[in-house]
Formats: C-alpha cells, sequence, structure tokens
C-alpha cells in the first residue's frame, strides 16, 4: 500500500502518541517526513529519472540534469548504443580511429557531463540517473516505511 503524506503523518502520530497536534505541529512532522524522503533518496539512489542532452559538435561538457545525485547511464537516443562510463583521469587517453566523432564515453564531475571523443556533429544523448527529492510521493513503497522512523527519531531528538 503506496502511504500518501497525509497518511505518513497519521502513523508518525500514533507512534508518538499524540493524536492531534500538541506539541508537534503537523508542519514540523510534514517537514521530516521530507527531509527523510531526501535522506532516503541520496543514500539509496532510489528515485530514478531520464533526460535528455542535445550534443552539439566540438563541445566537451554539458549541466547534469537537475538535482542528479549519480548518472547511471548515457546513450544514444538515436541507436540506443550505450556510451561506455569512464574515469576523469582516462579523459584525452582514449585514441578513437573513428572517421566520424561521435561519443563513445562519458564521466561524470562536478555537475557536468564530459563526452569523449568530441562530436563533429549534433545528435541527442539520454541520461539515466538518480536525482534527490523531497517530495515523499516519489519514494517507492518498499521505502516508505522508513519515513516514519525518520520523522519519529527527529521528533525525540526534539523532544
Amino acid at each position: 500500500m503506496a502511504l500518501t503524506l497525509a497518511q505518513l503523518t497519521t502513523e508518525t502520530r500514533a507512534i508518538l502518541n499524540e493524536a492531534t497536534a500538541a506539541f508537534y505541529s503537523t508542519a514540523q512532522i510534514e517537514q521530516w517526513l521530507q527531509h527523510g524522503a531526501r535522506d532516503i533518496a541520496l543514500k539509496t539512489r532510489c528515485f530514478e529519472s531520464s533526460a535528455t542532452i542535445t550534443v552539439v559538435g566540438s563541445t566537451l561538457s554539458y549541466a547534469e540534469p537537475t538535482g542528479t545525485i549519480a548518472v547511471l547511464s548515457v546513450f544514444n537516443a538515436a541507436t540506443g548504443i550505450a556510451l561506455t562510463k569512464i574515469s576523469p583521469n582516462k579523459m584525452g587517453h582514449i585514441v578513437d580511429t573513428a572517421t566520424a566523432a561521435i561519443p563513445l564515453y562519458f564521466f561524470h564531475f562536478n555537475e557536468l557531463i564530459y563526452l569523449t571523443p568530441l562530436a563533429s556533429a549534433g545528435s541527442t544523448l539520454t541520461v539515466l540517473y538518480a536525482q534527490t527529492t523531497e517530495a515523499v510521493t516519489d519514494i517507492p513503497d518498499q521505502f516508505r516505511w522508513m519515513l516514519i522512523d525518520y520523522a519519529v527519531s527527529r521528533a525525540m531528538l526534539r523532544n
């Protein structure tokens, strides 16, 4: 059963033995649940999404999608061929013998996605990535119960 923010708040109140707002306001509990959602998303990388990058000829780096924690995969949208993930220290040490330069490798560093070799023409790449969120409904069902524990622990710290 997918728990909503209201249900998570009610379950948190039940554990705190406070059916209505007395010591803990609903806004506080909801804020703790949202912080818990961010914490779970950061640690488990359970909230995944996709975005496209329009590749421009002779451009080395592109901005990561908003909220990216980690880039999981990059592939050519037209051909479906995945780019190989490399370490930043490999940049400039990979020889490409193809006559038409198309990106074959990528790495994610400092909020940018780097492609090598440099593209000689435009294309479109799809980026699969894990991202952060504070929306409890973005967290998969199997992790939502953990939000209650997170909110209760924050309430006990306040107490």
